[in-house]
């Protein structure tokens, strides 16, 4: 079975009891009233209310790295990209590429059948590339510039960006590229979750047996779930999803059964 046929039966099971589903919003603030209710807000300020929440966010929301340059975190434009998953608009054109990851390495090998001239820069002497990716840049028409790092963009007056670097002997260069692509990975944001007044051990939550927290009625499962001898593999993550869902049921449900057995025999 692949990923995604996994994905799919997960889903299809998922949906089998008709849950309600809210997309495309991030969760910003969690506070519990009076009564019991968590109300749980979003940025786009929509209030949800329930009794019971599994926090399973893996290891914290996905933010991209920016480039921190002298002014401070450059900021994306018309000319400048952050982790660009479409790279059509910039085919015929001077690119620059900023990374050594292997996404940066393919996003350089994919511009270079496309555009006038593509340079890779890196901060490192390494790339972190698969080996098949590096031999066949090695071969390719991108021109590979490490280890220089971007000290400075600027905007001329024709509109094309000016990418100053400087290599670890302080050696400075001045690149004139149409547009500046940044591939600098992401990183993981805790923040908000900090904010609602969770404390972390090693970035993450601390759980009991049970996958409970230490606000009542609020569990938490996977990368994020932290308690001794955790293995951060994804057959655990399901063990402890179930486990959350069962708490969160016998919490809200006393009488429920603590075990249910389900035995299948193939004939």
């Amino acid at each position: 079975m692949s990923g995604q046929q996994l994905v799919d039966q997960l889903f299809e099971q998922a949906m089998m009891y008709e849950p309600t589903l809210v997309l495309n919003q991030e969760v910003t603030d969690l506070q519990r009233e009076e009564n019991g209710l968590y109300v749980l807000t979003t940025h786009s300020g929509d209030r949800h209310f329930t009794r019971t929440v599994i926090i399973a966010v893996g290891a914290g929301t996905y933010k991209i790295r920016h480039l921190q340059i002298k002014d401070g975190y450059l900021q994306e434009g018309e000319h400048i990209h952050y982790e660009p998953m479409d790279l059509s608009g910039i085919s015929g054109r001077r690119v620059a590429v900023y990374g050594g990851l292997s996404a940066a390495v393919q996003r350089a090998m994919a511009l270079s059948e496309t555009a006038e001239q593509v340079t890779l820069i890196h901060n490192r002497e390494q790339l972190n590339a698969l080996e098949e990716e590096l031999e066949a840049l090695a071969k390719s028409p991108v021109i590979v510039k490490k280890p220089y790092t971007i000290t400075d963009v600027r905007e001329d007056e024709g509109g094309r960006i000016e990418v100053f670097i400087s290599d670890a002997n302080g050696r400075d260069e001045r690149l004139v590229v149409d547009d500046l692509v940044i591939s600098h990975g992401y990183h993981f944001d805790l923040e908000p979750l900090k904010k609602w007044g969770f404390t972390f051990e090693n970035r993450r939550i601390p759980v009991n047996n049970k996958m409970e927290t230490k606000f009542e009625g609020v569990y938490a499962a996977g990368d994020i779930a932290g308690y001794p001898n955790k293995w951060r593999l994804i057959s655990s993550a399901f063990t402890e999803a179930i486990t959350a869902v069962n708490s969160a049921k016998k919490y809200l449900d006393p009488s429920a059964p603590s075990q249910v057995y389900s035995t299948f025999v193939r004939k």
